[in-house]
């Protein structure tokens, strides 16, 4: 997310994000609020029979979308999570991905 010397870039790429965290060190404020949104998000999201239903009935439906594989940064950005869907769909997710990496 930031350029600099100390941030290893594309590292969201590798290792599942589910929150950024701006600030160097983040102040109070940041992280309180990153820690109540990840609640959040952890709170909504279903868990053991419920969640294999859920993508029981994602998976028949045809909706079903696969998060490790995608990079973080296309799952909160719109155009670049539908681009994704779509080249999920053609197999050539790995094709999107190198692309997106070179036309930075």
């Amino acid at each position: 997310m930031f350029n600099n010397y100390a941030i290893v870039q594309g590292v969201d790429h590798v290792v599942p994000v589910d929150m950024y965290l701006p600030g160097c060190p983040p102040r109070p404020e940041m992280l309180l609020d990153a820690i109540l949104k990840l609640h959040e998000k952890v709170m909504h999201e279903p868990l053991g029979p419920k969640r294999k239903a859920e993508q029981a009935e994602q998976r028949a439906a045809g909706t079903l979308e696969r998060y490790g594989t995608m990079p973080s940064s296309f799952r909160f950005d719109k155009v670049k999570k539908k681009q994704w869907l779509e080249a999920a769909a053609e197999g050539r997710e790995e094709q999107l991905r190198i692309e997106s990496e070179y036309s930075r």
